[in-house]
């Protein structure tokens, strides 16, 4: 398996947790939705902290633009999640993926944390491209094919969408950082 997931959710995920980083190890062949559902709200989480550090710390105008893209989705991805989440009674169930991710999370705010200016605009939008090529193949590959929950199912499929709209804006403002 590749590295894996990042953002999942119709609008999300872009890559604070840095998905790209994780290892096929930590996520198994097949998922329950219980796990496939705390991935989701975990990663949704992740890229709307990360987001929210980046609008802080950037004065570049097309990377605030993204970085507030990604608050904006990322809140609704979530809510639409947990809407799903009540209505079919799936109780979110952690496990060594989403751990994981919470934990790159971290490591990647805590990284970018240190940088400023075009070097922090450079690395969140290098990270962000990746992270989105990652969660697309895992969202496709992975998430899908393991979800049984209909709702869910429908959730992460419009999620694959808003996650290729991201990687192409997420690479439209890369080519302006070169």
């Amino acid at each position: 398996m590749k590295n894996v997931l990042l953002a999942l959710t119709p609008f999300v995920l872009t890559a604070g947790i840095s998905y790209a980083a994780t290892s096929a190890k930590a996520m198994p062949q097949k998922l329950n939705d219980e796990q496939v559902s705390k991935i989701v709200t975990t990663v949704n989480d992740g890229e709307i902290a990360l987001a929210n550090h980046v609008l802080s710390a950037t004065k570049n105008d097309d990377v605030k633009k993204f970085a507030q893209h990604m608050v904006n989705d990322h809140q609704m991805n979530n809510s639409s999640a947990r809407d799903i989440i009540a209505k079919d009674k799936i109780a979110p169930m952690e496990s060594a993926k989403s751990a994981e991710l919470k934990m790159k999370g971290e490591e990647t705010r805590t990284r970018l944390m240190k940088l400023s200016g075009a070097e922090l605009d450079k690395a969140y939008i290098a990270d962000q491209v990746k992270t989105h090529q990652m969660v697309l193949d895992d969202i496709k590959t992975k998430l899908i094919p393991s979800t049984e929950d209909t709702m869910l199912k429908t959730h992460l499929e419009k999620t694959a969408t808003k996650v290729e709209e991201h990687l192409k804006h997420a690479k439209e403002v890369q080519s302006k950082l070169l």
